[in-house]
């Protein structure tokens, strides 16, 4: 492996290039070169060897160094250098063998950088500045870490899958919630746990390969409670407020955050829900079958300060971990919310099935009350490393209420609706684990799941002109429509693990998973029923697996099979039987640490939920009917996955890569009726196949005192739809370049600035859109003497080329805050949305729809906030 060198400070720099030695003159690798100038004692430059005990580091000319070299189980080396020219010959250090404990406990307390098997240790205090606010600023100073706009953790090219706190997982190990929350003055080290899987008896057995961060907090912030608070308001009643605290100790940790404010700030996004909220993770489900499980809408609004002209936000979330006993451990988390919402938009609708392409100009205002809560519950009970026992429960429950009204203008004329929704999704799910080890090559383990959800629907849809006048009797005005879905899912599965040496395991596996889906649906106008629908789907699969595992030097090998048989029944109908075999194989080589690349290949099969075989009419928009179809097929895949990445350490250059396809045969796709713009959509199997091609290739440089990064993605997709029973194929091609540059000058200043281009195209039938944005931005952070000068700017150029449209939007914010040094108390004045900028662009497509939106946002406003350090 090759790993870093870099400098804390750039100016005039020379190279200096050197080789570890042991005693013997064998190289030694992830050996710790550090330069400290000796007249600020400031480290100025870091180092890791890399396998051949290489290391390069850049010093400033006619400056005296200190140059430290640690690694664990040797003695620390020092040496004192000036340098006036390059060097001619690289500098070599034998370094000797630690001869008590005491010496290598100091070198590990010492190292910023510590390698040992698939763990990776990082010193925060030896890459951070001292002005760090938050975990997220921590992370962006490590080498080989990126935090992503929707808040997921990147290390070496990976995402990272969950964070822990001194080994309890945080929220679910969420990385959001953590790396906004965590204060960065309370982190010692961050670890990077590769292969991290938290059941000792499975430990290495599987291919899932998950990459945790463990964030080691500093010995005097453990026992004790630590946090922030901060409170503040504004003009025109702007109120904010948001609270962290923490508790760590050896058996218990607790900690709670709190939030409540108007000016659009989300403590808990969609993306924190869904990863929360995915339910329970079963090894039952990893016999390449799927079933949808309609449970409604997620409960959780999806919009932000730039996606709404109005919010309100009310949160409190507790996540407690504590051990009673060395064998049995209690876990969990309990969040609610309550949100208020009001957005606006106007949008130009393309329909691009219809004969004349009719567009619709649609202005819509909606208000949405929202209160949501979720819960998870695990105990665990270990009596000896070979044996593990543990019980989850997860839950969660949604009260939504909607009100739109919106106002149609077509060709034909106009006409004004008004829509009020009311939503109750809920779900909860139980599993029980079993993992034992029997001996050295026998390891089994079993679990079973269950599942239910509902969600029950109210709906009145009220119109000033016939509602669906050509599919419905009495030219009807009002629709109401109450319905209720109801899953329930219970699967159980057995493994069994054969380990016949340390490269190479055989896994087999029989299972049973069982599902029930009922939909209940009433559809009524003014004077009578118009549609009473119940349906029902019963889903058994059967399934046996078997999975070799091999490693042969840098290569492994992981192909497997299993054999499912489906039983499908409706109500009133004959079991339908079919039996599928589906293959699949992962396969790694590791070039070297950090650099390896990875091929996966399954196929798949999918069933969808009760609601698209339910044949009857049922609402699902203003100008939207749904329609079942009980003959419908599984959709059957191939699934197609390459990646490649390579973290180089040595001059910090970092690539990773992959490529996905996948293949649908029998997908699901609608048959479309038109009527103008209303129509009914009904579930079918595509008679031809759909597939989708994506890649992405990100590269980034560290330099000595700035970072360069680049993105590219794209994506090819070609989907199937039907016009009353004719094929049309819609194509959608989207490729996104973004380049990112980070500098951090004299200390005090830091610059961040950026350029993102979107290309969207849109293909159906004869009509072709294309949408392009551009999207430069910039921020800058200058700190001096206690003050922080903070701003973000970006500006969109949003272009609609087949209309020939052209439009532009920007948004600037900025803050200035103050902390007097060592003082808990901060100061802050931010004013957001600086140029006061009223709506964005966005566009959509779809397989009958293609829309340009312009979105309603907050108006500017200030705010002035008070922060305390617990």
């Amino acid at each position: 492996m090759s790993l870093v060198s870099f400098g804390i400070q750039a100016q005039n720099h020379i190279l200096l290039k050197g080789q570890t030695r042991d005693s013997t003159f064998a190289p030694i690798a992830f050996a710790n070169v550090i330069a400290i100038d000796t007249a600020t004692q400031e480290m100025k430059a870091f180092a890791v060897t890399d396998v051949k005990g290489g290391f390069q580091i850049r010093l400033q000319e006619n400056t005296v160094y200190e140059i430290k070299v640690t690694f664990v189980g040797y003695v620390p080396f020092s040496q004192y250098m000036k340098l006036d020219k390059f060097p001619e010959t690289p500098l070599t250090i034998i370094m000797k063998e630690a001869v008590n404990a005491l010496d290598e406990v100091t070198v590990v307390a010492e190292m910023p950088v510590l390698v040992r098997g698939d763990t990776i240790s990082y010193k925060a205090e030896a890459f951070t500045k001292g002005d760090e606010r938050k975990l997220e600023d921590v992370l962006e100073e490590l080498p080989g870490f990126a935090i992503r706009d929707n808040g997921d953790i990147e290390v070496q090219g990976k995402r990272v899958d969950k964070v822990l706190v001194d080994g309890k997982e945080f929220f679910e190990g969420d990385t959001k919630l953590a790396t906004k929350n965590i204060p960065a003055d309370v982190v010692d080290r961050v670890q990077v746990l590769q292969n991290f899987n938290d059941i000792q008896p499975m430990q290495g057995l599987n291919n899932d390969e998950q990459l945790a961060l463990n964030i080691e907090l500093k010995s005097d912030k453990k026992r004790i409670v630590f946090g922030d608070t901060e409170a503040g308001g504004g003009p025109d009643n702007r109120y904010f407020g948001h609270a962290n605290t923490f508790y760590y100790a050896p058996k218990t940790s607790v900690n709670f955050i709190g939030d409540g404010n108007n000016v659009g700030a989300l403590a808990l996004t969609l993306n924190d829900y869904f990863r929360m909220s995915g339910g329970l993770s079963s090894m039952a489900s990893r016999n390449g079958t799927s079933f949808r499980m309609n449970a409604g809408d997620a409960g959780i609004p999806i919009s932000d300060r730039n996606s709404a002209s109005h919010l309100t936000n009310r949160l409190g979330a507790l996540n407690f971990t504590t051990r009673p006993t060395d064998r049995f451990q209690l876990s969990g988390f309990l969040i609610g919310f309550d949100n208020d919402i009001t957005m606006g938009s106007n949008s130009l609708r393309t329909y691009p099935q219809l004969e004349d392409q009719t567009q619709e100009q649609l202005a819509t205002t909606s208000s949405i009350g929202n209160k949501s809560g979720l819960g998870r519950f695990s105990a665990k009970y270990t009596p000896n490393y070979n044996l593990q026992l543990d019980y989850t429960f997860f839950g969660k429950r949604s009260t939504i209420d909607q009100e739109l009204l919106r106002n149609s203008q077509l060709m034909s004329g106009d006409n004004s609706l008004q829509e009020n929704n009311q939503r109750e999704p809920s779900s909860q799910s139980h599993q029980v684990r079993m993992f034992n080890a029997l001996n050295e090559r026998n390891i089994v383990s079993a679990e079973v799941n269950y599942n239910e959800e509902q969600t029950t629907t109210n709906q009145l849809l009220a119109s000033q002109l016939p509602l669906f006048s050509n599919f419905l009797p009495n030219n009807t005005l009002q629709l109401s429509q109450d319905q209720d879905i109801i899953s329930k899912r219970i699967d159980g599965a057995f493994n069994y693990y054969y380990i016949l040496n340390k490269t190479t395991h055989i896994n087999a596996a029989v299972g049973i998973n069982r599902s029930k889906q009922t939909l209940i649906s009433n559809l009524a106008d003014e004077q009578e029923e118009v549609v009473d629908l119940d349906q029902e789907l019963n889903i058994t699969n059967r399934y046996a697996r078997i999975r070799y595992r091999k490693k042969w030097n840098k290569l492994t090998l992981s192909p497997g099979v299993s054999l499912n048989s489906y039983t499908v029944k409706g109500v009133d109908e004959s079991p339908n039987q079919v039996q599928y075999l589906l293959p699949q194989i992962n396969a790694r080589y590791e070039f070297g640490t950090s650099h390896d690349i990875d091929f996966s290949y399954n196929q798949s099969l999918e069933y969808n939920d009760v609601s698209a075989y339910g044949e009857g009419y049922r609402l699902n928009g203003y100008n939207t009917l749904l329609f079942g179809n009980l003959s419908l097929d599984p959709a059957f895949s191939h699934n197609l996955g390459l990646s490649y990445r390579n973290f180089n350490m040595y001059n910090f250059f970092n690539i990773s890569g992959g490529l996905n396809y996948q293949y649908i045969k029998d997908g699901f796709i609608n048959n479309q009726e038109l009527s103008g713009v209303e129509n009914v959509l009904t579930s079918v199997n595509a008679a031809d196949a759909n597939y989708t091609t994506s890649g992405y290739l990100n590269l980034e440089k560290r330099f000595d005192h700035f970072r360069v990064s680049g993105m590219v993605t794209v994506s090819k997709s070609v989907l199937n739809n039907q016009i009353e029973s004719q094929l049309i194929q819609n194509d959608n091609f989207m490729h996104q370049y973004r380049l990112n540059m980070s500098a951090r000058l004299f200390k005090k200043l830091s610059i961040r600035t950026g350029y993102t281009a979107s290309i969207n195209r849109y293909s159906s039938g004869s009509l072709t859109n294309q949408f392009v944005n551009h999207r430069p931005n910039i921020g800058t952070t200058f700190s001096y003497k206690g003050f922080r000068f903070e701003t973000e700017y970006a500006y969109n150029k949003y272009v609609n080329q087949s209309q020939d449209q052209e439009t532009s939007f920007e948004v600037l914010d900025a803050s200035l805050s103050y902390r007097k040094k060592k003082s808990p108390w901060e100061f802050k004045v931010q004013g957001l949305n600086l140029l006061d900028t009223r709506a964005v662009r966005r566009d959509s497509f779809s397989d009958n729809l293609i829309s340009t939106y312009s979105y309603n946002i907050q108006q500017r406003y200030g705010l002035l906030t008070i922060m305390y350090d617990l």
